[in-house]
């Protein structure tokens, strides 16, 4: 007799929920690390890529936050996820109906907000620089920073574009660079025309790219970023930025980005900061 260890989901992403919502899905497991694992559905039709993970990682759009459980489910072992239940293999049981769905949306902010959160950004642009000197340099930086500088005096959100897919890893670095601009441009969009047409160039941008030049897990981010969804501690960060209050739980804040992945806080930072350069119609900048 076979021991089905059952467990349900306490929080999930909106990502996540709709997608598995929508039709049963099949997958596997891809891939596993300290606190969790992730599956890749659907792989040939409507690929989705979904972490399972437990609280000690921040959830993100396409996450679901889960108690931690004995045995984590091997590399290829098989998914089948149909009406608000997730089956790994024979042994692992997940329901997921009862979990709390969780947009992370940011929230755009009122003239006063972002007058506020445009003083404070020396702020964090000093705490990004520290946490470059506390890491080894990023040899796509110079690629980076050459793309964003054309961008800049071009006003051209096409030349965004060779961001994605430029770095390494499951989320290559111009993906979370690319990521932060959009979360700064969300935020700035209502009370900055000039946010807002760059907004709007790049979201219009991105939906016409369909080229497949990074992983599957980093292009579900960035799509999610231009519809306005980001992971949890970048929407805490924006909310902390435009609040009246000391710089301590701001700083707090900023830590929990950069504590993102290897290196992905320290470049949404650096794309935050970098969308500070283009709203200059707001009030006191």
């Amino acid at each position: 007799m076979i021991n089905i260890t059952k467990t349900a989901a306490l929080r999930i992403g909106g990502h996540a929920y709709r997608y598995l919502s929508e039709k049963p899905r099949t997958g596997a497991v891809v891939s596993t690390f300290q606190y969790g694992f992730n599956v890749l559905f659907d792989e040939d039709c409507d690929p989705g890529f979904v972490s399972f993970q437990t609280e000690e990682v921040p959830l993100h759009p396409w996450g679901i936050e889960q108690p931690g459980i004995a045995d984590t489910p091997s590399v290829g072992t098989s998914c089948n996820a149909e009406v608000d239940c997730i089956r790994l293999g024979q042994e692992l049981s997940i329901a997921i109906g009862n979990a709390d769905v969780r947009k992370f949306r940011i929230k755009p902010w009122t003239q006063e907000e972002a007058s506020r959160a445009q003083e404070r950004m020396p702020l964090i642009d000093a705490i990004l620089q520290a946490g470059r000197q506390r890491r080894p340099a990023d040899p796509f930086q110079p690629q980076i920073d050459a793309i964003l500088e054309r961008w800049i005096e071009t006003v051209n959100s096409g030349e965004l574009l060779d961001l994605i897919g430029l770095g390494s890893g499951s989320t290559p670095s111009g993906d979370d660079v690319l990521v932060g601009l959009l979360a700064g441009l969300t935020a700035f969009g209502e009370v900055s025309g000039e946010a807002r047409a760059n907004l709007a160039s790049l979201r219009q941008a991105l939906h016409k790219d369909k080229s497949q030049r990074t992983t599957q897990p980093s292009a579900q981010m960035i799509d999610a970023a231009s519809a306005g969804f980001f992971p949890e501690p970048l929407c805490d960060l924006l909310s902390h930025l435009q609040l009246p209050s000391t710089d301590a739980p701001l700083r707090v804040a900023v830590e929990n980005v950069l504590a993102l992945g290897a290196s992905s806080g320290l470049c949404m930072l650096h794309g935050l900061i970098v969308s500070r350069h283009k709203p200059e119609d707001i009030p006191g900048d």
